[in-house]
């Protein structure tokens, strides 16, 4: 019982929180079933352009436009944003289509995040937002959500609707992740390679 119980100290404290430190994580590329709409392009909603400094997980953006955020053709759909390496990710930070055009109301809502560590399996996030608030202002700043560590390669957000009644588009205008840290390729195998016995165990 030692033995187990000294594992799973070690294993916590491998993949525990550091709650000082903050990596953003700004993506490298990303995967969508959406088709863009008004000549965005996905790049613009995580490559820094419009905010006020980059990276950043809490700078202001800018007045939305075409070369700044991201709408899409439809309502509902997802994009998978791919890191250039696994991270234990710790928070969001996403900036919302704003009065900058063109249309608050089209601002993403109801959503879900889930997390990979292979780009193929996606486990939806404990703790992470499900809804986002309209946005009234021009210049505006994210909305900043944290949750217990996960380790991600890459973030899946699976959209749900809009703040539309009426509007088949939805957008927005940018999105930064936050980390405690870098997790080594040789760590991750290592954890990926542990098994506890007896398994099932009464204690």
């Amino acid at each position: 019982m030692k033995t187990i119980t000294t594992l799973f100290c070690a294993l916590f404290m491998t993949i525990s929180l550091n709650s000082t430190a903050q990596i953003v994580v700004n993506p490298t590329s990303f995967s969508t079933t959406f088709i863009p709409a008004f000549g965005t392009i996905v790049n613009y909603a995580y490559d820094g352009t419009g905010l006020l400094a980059f990276p950043t997980l809490s700078q202001s953006h800018t007045p939305t436009i075409p070369t700044n955020s991201f709408v899409a053709s439809g309502s509902t759909g997802s994009i998978d944003f791919f890191f250039n390496g696994t991270y234990s990710i710790n928070g969001i930070s996403l900036w919302n289509q704003n009065a900058g055009g063109p249309s608050t109301d089209i601002g993403v809502d109801s959503v879900n995040f889930f997390a990979s560590t292979d780009k193929i399996n996606y486990t939806r996030i404990p703790g992470a937002p499900t809804n986002y608030l309209e946005v009234l202002t021009d210049t505006s700043a994210p909305e900043i959500d944290s949750f217990p560590d996960v380790l991600a390669t890459s973030i899946r957000i699976q959209i749900f609707s809009n703040h539309s009644p009426t509007a088949s588009n939805v957008g927005f205008a940018e999105i930064a992740f936050s980390a405690s840290r870098l997790v080594g390729i040789d760590e991750l195998n290592k954890l990926n390679s542990i098994k506890i016995f007896p398994n099932p165990s009464s204690e």
